[in-house]
């Protein structure tokens, strides 16, 4: 866990999906280093609250909130009690995702649906559930994790994982211009193939190959992405919405 070099966040309130491993937890730590007070949601009940135990531990403000993002009802009594909780949420960080490795012979209509469901219905559902606030306030910050294989289709990851990450660009791009009148930004981050659980599904000598396309030569690390988010939902971002910031040590350049 990064400890930031400042407290940037100090007095915001943060929801973050997916915290309960891989880059949402890592974003989690260093926006409770940085002073947020933090909402945290996954499906993983057990594993989130010992997240929000050992931030509590530390001085964060933190409550655990179970739910499957790519459930309407679910998003929404999730927001609900985050917003009871804290009063507002000034910060979203979409990072709940999960990966099948299909290409598009094999997909089926249930793993397509499944993972299009996660990566962008439900960078979807909480981002509709959480603007009517922001806009009232004329405050939001709002980081959608996206990949590499969203920008250029992936070398190894799968159709749906792909098609999804894309969306989830086009998405991006679409409420930040929509809602920068109302104060809000909404930017991306785009990471290469992480040293996570998710990137973990690879094998070996599959993570080796992606490696060597590298330029930097290693695996992007759960603190890289926590960074860029941190960056994005600061007020040192202010003017910064729409972009697709890369993390992936060059593989990806534009």
């Amino acid at each position: 866990m990064s400890s930031g070099s400042c407290r940037r966040l100090e007095g915001r309130v943060a929801l973050v999906t997916g915290a309960a491993q891989g880059f949402g937890l890592a974003i989690a730590e260093r926006l409770a280093a940085e002073g947020a007070a933090l909402a945290l949601l996954d499906r993983q009940a057990d594993r989130l609250e010992a997240v929000a135990h050992t931030l509590a531990a530390a001085g964060t403000d933190a409550v655990a909130l179970t739910a499957d993002v790519a459930q309407p009802a679910a998003v929404r009594a999730a927001v609900d009690r985050a917003s009871a909780r804290f009063g507002r949420l000034d910060i979203l960080v979409n990072s709940a995702g999960i990966l099948r490795l299909s290409d598009v012979l094999a997909c089926t209509e249930e793993e397509w649906d499944l993972v299009v469901d996660v990566n962008l219905k439900g960078t979807f559902l909480l981002c509709q559930a959480v603007l009517p606030s922001m806009i009232a306030r004329h405050y939001g910050r709002i980081v959608n994790l996206s990949s590499s294989a969203g920008k250029q289709g992936g070398v190894l990851s799968g159709i749906a994982y792909n098609a999804a990450k894309g969306g989830v660009l086009s998405f991006t791009k679409s409420i930040a211009r929509q809602f920068a009148p109302d104060g809000i930004t909404a930017n991306a981050v785009c990471p290469g193939t992480g040293d996570t659980p998710m990137g973990h599904q690879f094998t070996a000598d599959q993570l080796a190959a992606l490696v060597a396309r590298i330029p930097a030569g290693r695996l992007a690390t759960a603190d890289d992405v926590a960074g860029a988010v941190a960056y994005l939902v600061s007020d040192d971002a202010a003017f910064v919405t729409g972009e697709m910031l890369d993390v992936n040590g060059g593989m990806v350049m534009d």
